[in-house]
């Protein structure tokens, strides 16, 4: 914006204010700035002119336009990644405006910058918005630019130009801690920020014992290592960027040994269903159970109740325990029955493959066998 002061018809003072924006707030098809855009840099100046009530000899007060052309500056990379401090930095891909510091003299008369040679123009390569230029990375390597003015004062300064450094590994939070013995699993890894060149990374174990435990082994092409449980323990797999060694991440698997006995039995019942003539029981939980006896005659016969198992006498002792029917439920149709035995000799029992449940404690005796 422009803006001017007058008295009568002299000139009295003037005010400008100059905004500088990004390339992408701006409309190339329409000529115009997008909504919402912010500047980046707001240059401002103002003057104030004082008239003398007598002429004074021109040649002593005529202004030298020579004393007011730029005769050196700076490009500055405070918007650079090193954010103007040591060395230029960019990443690749990066697009910048470039801007200028140290101009002399302070007052100067207006003048364009442009860029006039770029040293490596395969490292960095000039992009334009209209009128406005900028810089722009396109792979890693270092480049030299030099930009001049229109009176041919010029600068130049060594920009080095390095892919998007990683920042961050992770391992899939859904991923599994605990695996049974022969069961393998796949971790998924994610590498930050997301356009980083160098996705690539090792996974290792924590020591080399940890190989005996299970199997390690990778795929980049799906950014995932799978693990196979050996034998029980503990492993500690190590996930580390190839491109930033300062970055890792890591997750402990607990390797289950072989259940024996009764919590092998049980294991084989949890989330099955066994079936007989009466009906259906399926075992929801290490405690909790359904009985599913309906039928066209008694349509309500269902019940829920808990289980356990023991080992007596060289048996696997079935107990049911906290047994409650349905509301209409019939004891004209089958029925369970709390406890484990019918009397000294009839014992609920669980065969030890849990392939076959036989229930005493019912209307008459259940033989379910595993579905």
């Amino acid at each position: 914006s422009l803006s001017f002061s007058f008295n009568d018809k002299e000139l009295v003072s003037g005010s400008y204010k100059i905004n500088a924006y990004n390339k992408k707030d701006y409309d190339e098809s329409s000529k115009t700035l997008m909504e919402g855009a912010n500047p980046i840099k707001t240059l401002t100046s103002s003057f104030n002119l004082i008239y003398l009530t007598e002429r004074i000899n021109e040649d002593d007060t005529a202004l030298n336009k020579s004393d007011y052309l730029i005769k050196s500056f700076e490009i500055d990379t405070s918007n650079f990644r090193n954010k103007g401090v040591g060395d230029a930095l960019l990443y690749v891909n990066d697009e910048v405006l470039l801007e200028y510091k140290n101009i002399l003299p302070e007052v100067h008369l207006s003048d364009t910058f442009t860029i006039s040679n770029i040293s490596d123009e395969s490292v960095l390569t000039t992009t334009k918005n209209g009128k406005v230029e900028y810089l722009k990375a396109l792979k890693e390597g270092e480049a030299t630019v030099t930009v001049e003015t229109s009176m041919l004062k010029s600068a130049s300064i060594k920009i080095k130009v390095s892919s998007v450094p990683v920042n961050k590994i992770e391992i899939g939070t859904t991923s599994l801690t605990k695996l049974d013995i022969n069961q393998s699993a796949t971790y998924k890894v994610d590498v930050y920020p997301f356009d980083v060149a160098d996705k690539t990374w090792t996974a290792k174990f924590e020591s080399e014992d940890m190989a005996k435990l299970a199997t390690l082994t990778t795929d980049m092409d799906n950014s995932t290592f799978s693990l196979k449980a050996l034998a029980a323990g503990k492993v500690k797999v190590i996930v580390t960027s190839n491109a930033n060694s300062d970055v890792s991440t890591s997750i402990e698997v607990t390797i289950n040994a072989p259940a024996s006995g009764v919590d092998a039995v049980k294991n084989l019942m949890i989330g099955s269903t066994y079936k007989a003539y009466p009906g259906t029981i399926k075992f929801i939980d290490e405690t909790n159970a359904e009985g599913d006896f309906s039928n066209s005659a008694f349509p309500n016969n269902k019940c829920t109740f808990n289980w356990s198992i023991e080992e007596k006498d060289g048996k696997y002792v079935f107990t049911i325990t906290n047994l409650k029917k349905d509301e209409n439920y019939s004891t004209s149709g089958f029925s369970l029955k709390e406890g484990s035995q019918k009397n000294t000799y009839d014992i609920n029992y669980i065969s030890e493959d849990a392939k076959q449940l036989v229930v005493y404690t019912a209307t008459y005796t259940g033989r379910f066998n595993k579905q």
